[in-house]
């Protein structure tokens, strides 16, 4: 669980990379929508609480197929996330 330092950080991180927006998702079409993260090669996984988190914070369903600190092989699934495509 993160702390809520930890979460005020990360929301400060986003806040101050969002810029003014995404002028595409005007055009892009209302659609739910899943998207998978798999890793790229062989590894131990971190960060996937931290991702996890601002994913939930912008509206989006995540649901972590492994926890940080397992490990993960090339191609494995690790995080899944459902919302809205805008």
């Amino acid at each position: 669980m993160l702390s809520r330092e930890t979460e005020a950080r990360l929301l400060g991180y986003l806040a101050e990379d969002a810029g003014e927006g995404d002028i595409t998702s005007e055009i892009t079409p209302q659609a739910e929508c899943l998207a998978q993260i798999a890793a790229n090669e062989a590894c131990i996984l971190a960060g996937i609480e931290e991702g996890s988190f601002l994913l939930r914070n912008s509206g989006l369903s995540a649901k972590a197929l492994k926890a940080d600190g397992q490990a993960a092989r090339k191609g494995e699934k690790v995080l899944e996330i459902r919302g809205s495509s805008r």
